[in-house]
């Protein structure tokens, strides 16, 4: 049942003073606050939240706490750089990782597709690279040695060596080893 406006309005009897300058150094405080209570809060056993996932969510606290410095000394005053037009850009971000956050705090399955989706683009890429440079000599030891570091990674993530293999058969036309079924989904290491 919805609230009524009546049951939850807070009437305010102080103004602000419009006057006043709020340094952009004491918002950098008041969010490093946040960020510093966020990730302690994180620390500790959250239920069905592995260590992994509690880590990986402090990491997306960090980087919008040096997303956030980036914007205030953009929007400095007495800086007159062009590139201030991207601190509209690095806001979308913010708030693009706000609503992720909260998606991933919804239910812990999102961070992991979240992790295993960020995988799955890192391959991709890497097998682009690999497939653009191959016939170029003087890059034959990148093309030649698997990437186990991205693996490494991807296993981490729990992305499975079949789904490591659906990927290359949908991205490559790579054959799937023996055993392997062929995915019921057209893309994606989901699942």
């Amino acid at each position: 049942m919805a609230l009524r406006v009546s049951e939850v309005a807070h009437r305010h009897t102080t103004d602000i003073d419009l006057s006043k300058k709020f340094q952009s150094k004491e918002w950098d405080c008041i969010g490093n606050v946040c960020v510093v209570r966020a990730t302690n809060a994180l620390a500790n056993d959250i239920p069905g939240y592995r260590k992994e996932h509690r880590d990986h969510l402090g990491d997306m606290f960090n980087a919008m706490a040096a997303t956030n410095r980036s914007i205030r000394r953009l929007l400095e005053p007495g800086f007159t750089d062009p590139s201030t037009v991207d601190a509209l850009a690095l806001a979308r971000l913010q708030l693009e990782c706000l609503f992720s956050l909260c998606l991933m705090f919804e239910d812990v399955q999102y961070v992991d597709h979240y992790t295993r989706d960020y995988w799955q683009k890192q391959y991709v890429s890497y097998l682009l690279a690999r497939e653009e440079v191959m016939a170029l000599p003087r890059l034959i030891d990148f093309v030649s040695q698997t990437p186990t570091d991205l693996i490494r990674l991807g296993l981490h993530f729990g992305v499975t060596m079949a789904q490591i293999a659906t990927v290359e058969l949908l991205e490559l036309g790579k054959a799937l080893p023996p055993g392997v079924n062929p995915p019921l989904v057209c893309r994606g290491v989901r699942g």
